[in-house]
């Protein structure tokens, strides 16, 4: 992918290091300022704002969604792209209220969140009320 002309600031939270490394170096490739977290409670201290979240739905020492709303709450970040493998209904349903959720694995869902965060179509929490 060539980089872009959009240059956003991108905190992105996984606890698998392959996944952060290869996530941010595709962000960063496309010309963005990528910040990397590897854990809730890391990201629960991030004082700096960026322009959107990228969150791992499934950290090991929290939930993802849990972080997002907390990033959400103190104004890190307006938007969220949740990154995602395998979560129950409940789950999906509480990421996709809050932002856009790309399914981990393989280069096309690498691409949805690259287009998802560029585009800036992860909604903000007050576009995604129930049933709109």
């Amino acid at each position: 992918m060539e980089p872009n002309d959009i240059k956003l600031r991108i905190l992105v939270v996984d606890d698998q290091p392959i996944v952060l490394r290869s996530t941010a170096r595709l962000l960063e490739g496309r010309g963005h300022e990528v910040v990397q977290v590897s854990d809730a409670d890391e990201a629960g201290q991030v004082a700096e704002t960026f322009d959107v979240a990228v969150v791992d739905v499934e950290l090991e020492d929290g939930s993802g969604v849990e972080v997002a709303r907390a990033l959400l709450a103190r104004g890190v970040a307006p938007r969220i792209v949740f990154f995602m493998a395998v979560v129950g209904a409940a789950t999906l349903k509480d990421a996709a209220d809050m932002g856009w959720v790309v399914p981990k694995g393989g280069r096309q869902s690498v691409l949805q969140l690259v287009t998802a965060v560029e585009a800036g179509t992860a909604p903000s929490p007050s576009s995604t009320k129930p049933g709109s």
